[in-house]
């Protein structure tokens, strides 16, 4: 592998880092609902989503369920039913009128629970299995050895890491909880509003 091809996938996956998607909107508002600590294990969840799809690419896999249009539809469907209900669960905060559910429930209640959301909602994007699909057939070519795709792997993951990471670090977690349950509410309607046009666009390609 040359370095100019090394650094052309690189460069190629750190723009999608800080291109906006259903993980770092996750992210982001799990750092805002409840902590940073949080925050950062949803970051977590999603580098290993990311880790996952790129592995299963290198190996072929991800590119099957892409060649299988009933294995990329049943895909389609469950994420954005599982996009659909993130977006009812913050919906469902802005409803509810009273002081003690005025937090958006989708706030998860251990860094645990946070790290496997981040996880489900990547590895439920299928948007992330054509990046990577598409990735590898442009950038690897025949003289690509087992020891560089690892390498490209490895580099990618520990990019990504620090980029969702920094979704998390930067976002203001303590603004919710200073402003009050209007404000908590009107950043619930916000996001319910954006994880439900990410299911829709999910769903309209699952059904186009």
């Amino acid at each position: 592998m040359a370095l100019s091809e090394f650094i052309a996938i690189i460069g190629l996956y750190v723009i999608t880092v800080f291109t906006p998607g259903p993980a770092k909107i996750a992210i982001i508002a799990i750092s805002l609902t409840t902590d940073r600590a949080r925050g950062l294990a949803a970051a977590a969840g999603v580098t290993l989503g990311s880790v996952l799809w790129s592995s299963l690419s290198a190996v072929g896999f991800a590119a099957a369920i892409v060649a299988k249009p009933e294995w990329l539809f049943y895909l389609r469907i469950f994420g954005a039913a599982y996009l659909f209900w993130i977006a009812i669960l913050f919906l469902r905060a802005v409803l509810i009128r009273r002081e003690k559910s005025s937090l958006p429930v989708f706030a998860p209640s251990s860094r645990q629970q946070a790290f496997g959301l981040g996880f489900l909602v990547h590895i439920t994007n299928p948007n992330a299995a054509f990046f990577w699909v598409g990735l590898f057939a442009f950038a690897v070519g025949p003289n690509f050895s087992s020891i560089d795709l690892v390498l490209i792997v490895g580099t990618c993951g520990s990019l990504g890491m620090v980029g969702f990471a920094a979704y998390a670090l930067l976002t203001p977690s303590d603004v919710l909880q200073r402003g009050g349950r209007r404000a908590r509410r009107i950043v619930a309607g916000c996001l319910a509003f954006i994880f439900a046009a990410a299911a829709l666009r999910v769903l309209w390609q699952a059904l186009a």
